[in-house]
């Protein structure tokens, strides 16, 4: 359910979007130790895996004798452990980074992705290095089972026991943040933002999630997400006969909060803000079900800047979403200086949350596909 008098109008300058994310080194193998300028049969593969979903930019080999062929030179990647999976992309041509070594003649050449390729937690994905028919010189370097989660192929069809190419992939973790609340407090997303902060004691944790009792409520590290797409998911149990109007997980400063999500009268709600200095909302959403109260259900509210929609989820299936009006251009988030959110309390309003919460995972990306296959019930 969209309130439209809550889509409020405003003219402003769009500002930055996803490149606010860090890119990052993903996975690597080290080239310390490893056989050197070992012939390449008609091309290699290096099959991997990921701790966390992410999105990969590029790949960089460590590959010798190339000379100035390197051009001709592209990366396939599959989904399969083996090249035989179904290709997810292909990079542009190989660019020449360097460091390198004319003794050697060996350098880091750079296999750049058109798009991010999303990949999975714990999946097996390969890397196919496609080479020219006509080049037979190329080398490439070999370690003896350096890296624990793939395998070397060489040629692309046949698996070589106990050893790894030396390979780097670059990308963005799109796990911004991860709660699970399973017997500790700690972010175990790849960012390691920092523990909940418990206040109060009547909050406290149970078995694999927290116990949030008013007039307790919790600290979470804040991060930035204020110019993308993202996702907020957890599992939630409310008490039946909780009474009034709860604040679930908010960024509260006084008078410069960017995001509420909210329980009254059975219904979800969440309101983003906009980046301007007026109190403005960009788009209000309340659940078009009632919560079910006294069991455990999966929440997700998702925030898609391409559609321009809010929309909000229970077990996976839809309870509402709501468009930014038209004539709003920017769709940026409200500053605020907290150094943290809140979760289950408002200071100065009777407020607090009775819940239970466990798995609170914040994401870059608006795809509910990625978030539901990670998911944890």
């Amino acid at each position: 359910m969209c309130p439209d008098v809550k889509c409020a109008l405003f003219c402003a300058l769009l500002l930055a979007s996803v490149a606010a994310l860090r890119a990052d080194l993903l996975v690597y193998v080290d080239s310390v130790g490893c056989d050197e300028n070992v012939p390449v049969e008609s091309g290699i593969g290096q099959s991997f895996r990921l701790a966390s979903v992410s999105a990969l930019d590029k790949i960089d080999i460590l590959l010798y004798n190339l000379g100035s062929n390197f051009s001709r030179f592209s990366v396939e990647l599959r989904e399969s452990e083996g090249p035989g999976g179904s290709k997810l992309g292909t990079s542009a041509p190989a660019k020449a980074v360097g460091p390198s070594s004319s003794s050697l003649k060996q350098g880091w050449y750079s296999f750049s992705f058109s798009e991010p390729i999303t990949l999975l937690a714990d999946r097996a994905y390969t890397l196919k290095l496609k080479v020219p028919d006509t080049i037979l010189s190329a080398g490439f370097a070999s370690c003896a089972n350096s890296y624990a989660g793939g395998l070397l192929y060489n040629p692309p069809d046949r698996p070589v026991p106990n050893r790894d190419l030396v390979f780097r992939g670059y990308g963005k973790p799109l796990l911004l943040a991860h709660w699970p609340f399973d017997k500790h407090l700690n972010d175990v997303s790849p960012y390691s933002r920092g523990p909940a902060v418990v206040k109060g004691s009547t909050v406290s944790l149970v078995k694999d999630y927290i116990s949030v009792r008013a007039p307790g409520y919790l600290d979470l590290p804040r991060l930035d997400f204020r110019f993308i797409s993202f996702t907020v998911t957890f599992s939630l149990r409310v008490p039946s006969g909780t009474p009034g109007r709860q604040f679930m997980f908010a960024d509260w400063s006084h008078g410069d909060w960017q995001f509420l999500a909210e329980l009254e009268n059975s219904r979800l709600g969440v309101v983003l803000r906009r980046n301007v200095p007026q109190d403005i909302t960009l788009v209000n959403l309340y659940s078009t079900s009632p919560i079910p109260y006294d069991q455990w259900f999966d929440v997700a509210w998702v925030f898609d800047k391409p559609s321009r929609t809010l929309a909000l989820y229970f077990d996976g299936e839809k309870v509402g979403d709501c468009l930014v009006e038209p004539r709003v251009w920017d769709l940026s988030l409200k500053y605020s200086p907290g150094a943290y959110y809140q979760s289950d309390a408002r200071a100065e309003e009777a407020t607090h949350l009775n819940a239970d919460v466990r798995n609170l995972r914040l994401y870059a990306t608006s795809d509910l596909s990625i978030t539901r296959l990670v998911q944890t019930s």
